[in-house]
C-alpha cells in the first residue's frame, strides 16, 4: 500500500488523491483528477486475494491510461513480493495461487 501512496503525484502533482475509507481493512480508494472514476485497491487478508475495481460509469482514457500505469507498478511490486529470490518461499509476504497470476491480471488491462 506504500506503494501506491507515493503515486498521488504521478505523473504530475495532483494527478490522484488517495483515501483509507476505514482503519479496519486493507483498502485504498485513489481518486483521478478529473473526478471520472476512482480506482479501489482491497487487499482482503481473509479470503487471500487482492482486488482493483473501478467505480465510475464514463471514465476519461486520461484515466483509463493511467490506471493502467498504476496497476501495471503495483503488479509489480506484488510479484517482486511473492518472486524474491532473497527471501524463502515460506517468508514471502505474498504467495499466488498460480505461478501465471500477475499475468493474467495483466492481460486484463485496458492499457497493457
Amino acid at each position: 500500500m506504500f506503494y501506491l501512496l507515493g503515486l498521488q503525484n504521478t505523473p504530475e502533482p495532483k494527478t490522484w488523491m488517495a483515501n483509507q475509507p476505514t482503519t479496519e481493512d486493507y483498502v485504498i480508494d485513489y481518486r483521478y483528477h478529473d473526478k471520472s472514476a476512482v480506482m479501489t485497491i482491497t487487499m482482503d487478508p481473509k479470503s487471500k486475494f487482492v482486488s482493483v475495481t473501478r467505480l465510475g460509469s464514463n471514465p476519461s482514457t486520461a484515466y483509463l491510461m493511467q490506471e493502467s500505469v498504476v496497476i501495471q507498478g503495483f503488479l509489480d511490486e506484488l510479484q517482486t513480493m511473492a518472486t524474491d529470490d532473497s527471501v524463502t518461499p515460506e517468508n514471502r509476504l505474498i504467495r499466488l495461487h498460480t505461478e501465471d497470476a500477475i499475468e493474467q491480471a495483466r492481460d486484463k488491462l485496458a492499457f497493457g
